[in-house]
């Protein structure tokens, strides 16, 4: 739970819904796709905003 707590804290909503419902309904092992997607969507935003966030100010 401590876990749990500490990944949905630094995580943006939407994706922790859509994590836990796809854990629940199809288990860890086949949910790892989806949870490494996530995490590589996240970094590619933030690479995004590190590359042309200072254009766009």
């Amino acid at each position: 739970m401590v876990v749990f707590a500490i990944a949905s804290s630094g995580s943006p909503g939407p994706n922790n819904m859509l994590l836990t419902t796809t854990g629940a309904n199809y288990g860890f092992a086949r949910s790892l796709p989806h949870v490494f997607g996530t995490g590589v969507g996240i970094c590619m935003i933030f690479l995004g905003l590190g590359v042309f966030g200072n254009q766009l100010l």
